[in-house]
């Protein structure tokens, strides 16, 4: 139980933000533990980070990163010299289906002749799915696991009781590389402000957040479409004239500093929290008590 009401406020925070985020790794396959991995990288980049703002004379302290993270310190020396996922440590926790594939794509007990994976009989001794599935995680749930290949299409059944790999990697998402690494930066961006605004310490140069829920469908999509097309000719302006700077400056000695914008408008379905329905359900049990009461 967590006692400080703005450490849970912000424990509360980072869980909704995190959310989305582990959407986005399950369509990938990506699992729990590859993102703690990451987050263990993303800790020790941030406490070096805080260090080196503070103007610390020694940011690289492993005792003391290893303090405020809590992460033993052979990792943190590790860690410090890592940059990106390639530096993450292999954890447990990942996605089984997924492992099952890449060992059955890999492993030559599970390929035929010609290298490819071979279909494979459900059950019964190497090389079975059954087998392919207690070598790969361990466990014995083929059922469970074959399903989960079935749903995302990278398997399919074949003559009697077999299955044949149809695709080589789990997530059947196609999505755009570039857009993927600017996703990336301008969520980047966007948090930073927000943790600058609430330490109170180098506020963002322009910050508004506005949000309506109880939207008629019509009215929400005439909204969109207006103020996008502002939006859209700001930031176009925008960012002709920072181009224009940057190539009037690029000679120039000195400082540099780093300007981002984004603009970002949603419109979606309102879904009511488990609470809220819990709420309404109570409600309705209430009005349906004093109704009986009454004709009683």
């Amino acid at each position: 139980m967590i006692e400080d009401p703005q450490k849970a406020a912000t424990c509360n925070a980072i869980l909704r933000l995190l959310e989305p985020l582990a959407r986005m790794a399950l369509a990938f396959g990506i699992g729990v533990g590859e993102i703690q991995g990451l987050i263990e990288l993303a800790f020790v980049s941030g406490a070096r980070q805080e260090y080196q703002e503070a103007g610390d004379a020694d940011p690289d302290n492993v005792a003391r990163i290893s303090v405020t993270t809590g992460l033993p310190r052979p990792t943190v020396m590790q860690l410090l010299a890592g940059t990106d996922y390639s530096d993450v440590r292999s954890k447990p926790f990942s996605n089984k289906a997924a492992l099952v594939l890449r060992t059955w794509c890999s492993d030559k007990i599970y390929l035929d002749g010609a290298g490819v994976p071979a279909v494979l009989p459900l059950r019964g001794t190497p090389p079975s799915f059954q087998a392919l599935v207690k070598a790969s995680v361990g466990t014995e749930l083929s059922r469970t696991i074959l399903k989960e290949l079935l749903r995302m299409g990278a398997v399919r059944r074949v003559r009697r009781n077999h299955v044949q790999v149809v695709r080589r990697t789990y997530p059947r998402v196609a999505w755009d590389e570039p857009l993927i690494a600017s996703f990336g930066e301008e969520i980047r961006d966007h948090l930073r402000a927000f943790v600058l605004a609430l330490q109170g310490r180098d506020a963002p140069v322009f910050r508004r957040y506005v949000a309506q829920g109880s939207l008629e469908q019509e009215h929400a999509a005439i909204l969109e479409r207006d103020y996008s097309g502002l939006f859209n000719a700001n930031i176009n302006s925008l960012s002709r004239a920072l181009t224009q700077e940057t190539d009037s400056n690029k000679a120039k000695r000195g400082p540099k500093n780093r300007l981002s914008a984004t603009v970002i408008m949603l419109r979606e379905p309102e879904v009511e929290s488990g609470h809220e329905k819990r709420r309404h359900r109570a409600k309705r049990a209430n009005r349906v008590g004093r109704t009986t009461e009454k004709n009683r």
